[in-house]
């Protein structure tokens, strides 16, 4: 467990920085990269310890990420891979991504009322 961490963090960082920074982890200054690190690595010991039963983290991280794999992706993808003007397929899966991202809150709420 020790050493899968770092593999770990390894993607979570760099995810981080691209979406807030708007660069890969690697082509930040070290000052930044190193104070991003530090940062994840202190929520994550935080999460750790408050968190007592690891039941409630895989949930939520069921109700955020199987929402996302199962709707919002895969609309999302088949949406900006088939180009075509209409088409009734495409629609759908626009109905789909857009029904992933309303129901997400509402499996995170019904989450946090257990």
């Amino acid at each position: 467990m020790a050493l899968s961490y770092p593999l770990h963090s390894l993607s979570f960082r760099n995810s981080i920085s691209v979406l807030v920074l708007g660069r890969p982890a690697l082509e930040l200054s070290n000052k930044v990269y190193y104070t991003l690190t530090y940062v994840l690595l202190i929520i994550t010991v935080v999460i750790a310890m408050t968190v007592a039963d690891i039941a409630v983290v895989l949930s939520y991280c069921g109700a955020i990420g199987g929402t996302a794999l199962a709707f919002i992706l895969p609309g999302a993808y088949y949406y900006q891979y088939f180009n075509e003007k209409w088409h009734p397929t495409r629609a759908m899966a626009a109905f789909m991504s857009v029904f992933g991202i309303m129901f997400m809150p509402v499996a995170v709420i019904l989450e946090a009322m257990k």
